[in-house]
């Protein structure tokens, strides 16, 4: 189940919508898109590196594949980045492969610093603990009167 949420400064025109979770079509992440035979988890990470990390865990790791779904936990879906340097907030794909010799997460960078993402959890938070990226004012707040919208 995913859902949508929104994010404003106080002081500003800041918005920024929060995507959260996954619907059905990420149950099967780590499968294979029936209509491309490409693994679908193409289809939501563009990151050449992330790809190549997975590729390389695939194929280094013993029965991974399996592994995935049986024996070796997973979690996936969309979650919140952010800058701590210029304070940009991103909707990424998070997921973690965890297997016998230690576990995967991929690490994002800000489009516009380069700086390496954080990630963070938006929900539930009055007040939340950094600066506009546009006005630089420590101002954000859920913005209750954002469309909200739940997906599965």
């Amino acid at each position: 189940m995913g859902h949508t949420f929104g994010v404003k400064c106080a002081q500003c025109e800041y918005k920024f919508e929060a995507v959260v979770g996954h619907g059905m079509l990420w149950c099967d992440f780590f499968g294979t898109d029936l209509d491309t035979d490409a693994p679908i988890y193409m289809d939501y990470i563009k990151d050449e590196k992330i790809l190549d990390d997975i590729n390389r865990i695939i194929q280094t790791e013993e029965n991974v594949r399996g592994h995935v779904i049986d024996k070796i936990g997973y979690s996936h879906g969309l979650a919140q980045y952010l800058c701590v340097k210029c304070g940009r907030l991103y909707n990424k794909c998070y997921f973690k492969l965890v297997f016998d010799d230690g576990s995967y997460e991929p690490e994002y960078f800000c489009d516009c610093c380069e700086n390496k993402l954080k990630k963070v959890n938006l929900e539930n938070n009055n007040k939340l603990k950094w600066n506009c990226p546009l006005c630089g004012q420590n101002k954000l707040v859920n913005d209750h009167n954002a469309r909200q919208i739940f997906f599965d």
